[in-house]
């Protein structure tokens, strides 16, 4: 990341509007340092302030030990000459570039910030390479920011020197420290591991409703039961089925015994007797044939209302899926068409602005091209697959012909019951006491137990159809309490996997933590030991893995408490940590540093002039006063100062200006 410029509108000191170009020559990498004098007062901790709070706005705040509101921050923060006006309107916005996924891009930043009788309103535009961010809502070109530079990390790099003696306190750094660092050396990224398998633990809980599943056990014993129950009535109806057949038999045996004592008186009575059993045969035929039709869509026929509701519903909803397929294929192949001619050499040298108006003209005249079926509200509640659809609809298209065979069936039956009861009487004429009549009466048995026999399989037959009808929900219940268990056994594998998941991330955790702690450890001694005097208590440290606690090393290895250093060996240290944390983070990003040699004596100022500044990063922003950065000083950095600036405050406007160059000579780009 490289800063480019800031432009100041009504910013504290900076009355009216001030730009200062930051910008280094990436080719060049020795002039790296950004020069910027004033004395006290000229707003140089404005200055860090505006970056800051321009990437950050309402976050600044959490680095900041006063808690005041935000808009008190504001408020504060805007120049209070520019109040002369009813309506004020301040901002700062920093141009940087950053080079993400592989790909160097110039970013913009712009908060702005308009108070109206003491009301703040404050806007955000972010802009990448001169366009406004389009893929990502405004809503969350904060968060995009935070993620380019995260809030935790930038304290380490953006800093005021006199401010950061916090980090040479004895004791327990601090949660927000070691919140910081970890952000710093990506540690954090763990912890938001961590979280989202908390948030993925907890939305498992809620698939399954937190109940137990349902008792496979009980739904089958019901499924059990209840075919239980089926079978008895089949066994049944076959009984009736074999006395049915037995009863024929016998039947047949009588005829047979009439026909060889020749007690067929007549042609008459011989005929009475074929039609009997002509009747017969009719009256078993229609009472199959009923049976089958019960069997059948048939009863459906008994809710008429219900059936043409159905199948409207069934027809409505085969027309939206149709129209759904249809409209799906369509914007699929619309939108394939657009991605092919979008790569078209004519387009490419449109603006993004005019290729997606003809997108969105090109994909209007495909939305008209399908138009909504009148139906297209119609809820679908039914939710059959096609194949069950095309079953039900043609069952419905049966049934006015089954309704038609069952009342014909009913009719033939009732005419061939009458006759046949006609024809029992006739043969019933015979004389008392014959064997006729004995063998008649015999057969008029057989005929009776054969009635019987029948509609005993009619009614069984009924109650079959009413059992196989309350199966089919206990069926249903057991299959759900299937899904159920088998769902309630992936959640519980699923949590099982979790579980090992933080288990390997909290090994990882420490391994990872142990590594960084070293390397940190390294870092921070290495740059300790090229910024301390030979003088200096200070020889190394120790670093806690776990809670980032420092201790100070001194000669022959004692150990040496942090309020036995100078404030100038403490301001050492403290540099001297925040470069090794941001040489272990890896981070390019620039250093912004106010008031860098406040507290030092003038050896530890030339070795933080000669040893920080040109090494600190590709890019270091050093706020200074004259006092600081002297001309001695200056001259031995001046083969790295790529730009150069002092502030002014002028009494006549009340406000600080920026102008060119140092306090004492004009800096000049290495040409």
């Amino acid at each position: 990341m490289l800063l480019e410029s800031v432009k100041l509108t009504n910013f504290s000191v900076y009355r009216g509007t001030h730009c200062l170009d930051l910008s280094v020559d990436p080719e060049r990498p020795r002039r790296n340092i950004v020069l910027i004098g004033g004395r006290n007062g000229c707003g140089k901790t404005s200055l860090l302030e505006a970056i800051r709070v321009c990437f950050y706005g309402p976050q600044v705040l959490d680095g900041i030990a006063e808690r005041r509101t935000y808009d008190d921050y504001i408020r504060a923060r805007v120049n209070r000459n520019a109040f002369d006006d009813k309506n004020v309107e301040s901002s700062v916005r920093v141009e940087f570039s950053y080079t993400l996924r592989g790909r160097e891009s110039k970013f913009s930043v712009e908060r702005c910030w308009t108070v109206v009788d003491g009301d703040v309103k404050e806007t955000l535009k972010v802009v990448r390479d001169g366009v406004p961010l389009r893929d990502i809502e405004m809503d969350h070109w904060q968060q995009f920011l935070n993620e380019l530079i995260p809030p935790g990390v930038i304290q380490f790099f953006f800093f005021d020197a006199e401010q950061i003696q916090s980090l040479a306190q004895d004791g327990d750094p601090g949660a927000y420290l070691v919140e910081a660092i970890n952000a710093l050396l990506d540690i954090d990224i763990l912890d938001r591991l961590e979280g989202d398998l908390n948030v993925l633990s907890k939305r498992l809980l809620h698939e399954t409703g937190g109940n137990e599943p349902k008792s496979i056990q009980d739904t089958a014993r019901a499924v059990d039961e209840q075919n239980a129950k089926i079978n008895i009535i089949k066994d049944q109806i076959a009984a009736l089925q074999a006395k049915e057949r037995e009863l024929l038999g016998d039947r047949t045996q009588v005829e047979k015994t009439l026909h060889k004592q020749g007690v067929i008186l007549g042609l008459d009575r011989k005929k009475l007797q074929q039609e009997v059993g002509t009747l017969h045969e009719a009256v078993r035929r229609a009472s199959a044939d009923l049976q089958e039709l019960y069997a059948s869509a048939l009863p459906l026929g008994m809710i008429p209302q219900l059936v043409s509701a159905t199948k409207r519903q069934l027809e409505a909803e085969r027309r939206r899926k149709t129209w759904e397929a249809s409209r799906a294929f369509a914007d699929g192949h619309a939108k394939s068409i657009w991605n092919h001619v979008e790569q078209h050499a004519i387009l490419q040298r449109l603006q993004h602005s005019e290729r997606d108006a003809l997108r969105a003209q090109y994909l209007q005249h495909w939305d008209g091209v399908l138009q909504q079926p009148p139906d297209a509200a119609t809820r679908s509640f039914l939710g059959m697959s096609d194949l069950d659809e095309e079953r039900v609809l043609q069952q419905f298209a049966t049934l006015p012909k089954l309704i038609a065979d069952f009342k014909a069936l009913v009719e033939t039956k009732t005419r061939a019951e009458a006759r046949l009861a006609q024809v029992r009487a006739q043969l019933a004429k015979a004389p008392e006491g014959s064997p006729l009549q004995t063998l008649l009466q015999k057969l008029s048995e057989l005929d009776r137990g054969l009635g019987a026999a029948q509609a005993d399989q009619v009614r069984l037959r009924e109650s079959l159809v009413d059992a196989e009808k309350k199966l089919k929900p206990l069926v249903a219940a057991h299959l759900d309490a299937m899904k159920s268990e088998e769902a309630h056994s992936l959640v519980a594998r699923k949590h099982q996997l979790i579980d090992k998941v933080h288990n390997v991330i909290d090994g990882f955790r420490q391994g990872i933590l142990t590594k960084k702690a070293k390397q940190l450890e390294g870092h921070i001694s290495e740059m300790i030991a090229r910024l301390a005097r030979k003088q200096d208590l200070v020889r190394g440290l120790k670093l806690n893995a776990k809670t980032y606690e420092v201790t100070l090393i001194g000669r022959y290895g004692r150990t040496i408490p942090k309020q036995q250093l100078s404030a100038g060996e403490k301001q050492i240290y403290a540099i001297a940590m925040l470069w090794g944390l941001a040489q272990t983070s890896g981070r390019q990003l620039p250093i912004i540093i106010d008031t860098p040699l406040g507290r030092l004596d003038s050896v530890h100022r030339k070795t933080i002039v000669e040893q920080y500044f040109p090494a600190a990063s590709h890019q270091v922003i050093v706020l200074s006063t004259d006092t600081e950065i002297d001309e001695k000083h200056y001259a031995s950095i001046e083969k790295n100062v790529a730009r150069a600036f002092h502030l002014e405050y002028q009494g006549d406007d009340e406000g600080t200006h920026v102008e060119q160059d140092y306090f004492w000579q004009s800096t000049q780009e290495a040409g």
